[in-house]
């Protein structure tokens, strides 16, 4: 499977980027960006909201953003957002979308599908602005 284009993966984060930087304003905290791919899982994005700096800083809240091949052969696509202690705050419902066996032809409508998911989680996160100001203010 191969993952989002460039283009198309960089304007997703940047959606997130906004997002979450909206959010936490106060002076010692900082988001930090993953963007990582891999057979199993070709998008995995995740906004971390840090408090501190280096190897002592603690997680406060963490955006998660995933798109993983399931044992079925779909690919699923789902958002979470956890707190300090692992918690899970919220959690969106899974998009799933069926992985066509013609492979060339089918890639631009799977990636398109993957883009509409990411981008209807990217509202879903939006949406949730309450629970992530809450979780940061708890810190």
């Amino acid at each position: 499977m191969k993952d989002l284009e460039g283009p198309q993966r960089g304007l997703s984060t940047e959606r997130v980027k906004k997002v979450t930087e909206s959010l936490g304003k106060a002076k010692d905290l900082h988001w930090r960006y993953d963007l990582v791919s891999s057979r199993r899982f070709p998008v995995q994005y995740y906004a971390t909201a840090l408090r501190g700096s280096g190897a002592d800083a603690d997680e406060i809240v963490v955006i998660g953003i995933e798109c993983f091949e399931s044992d079925t052969g779909h690919l699923t696509v789902s958002a979470s957002i956890t707190g300090e202690d692992g918690v899970i705050l919220a959690e969106s419902s899974a998009t799933e979308i069926e992985f066509p066996s013609e492979l060339q032809e089918a890639m631009g409508t799977t990636t398109r599908q993957i883009q509409e998911a990411f981008d209807s989680l990217v509202t879903w996160v939006h949406a949730r602005q309450d629970v992530i100001q809450t979780a940061l203010a708890q810190a």
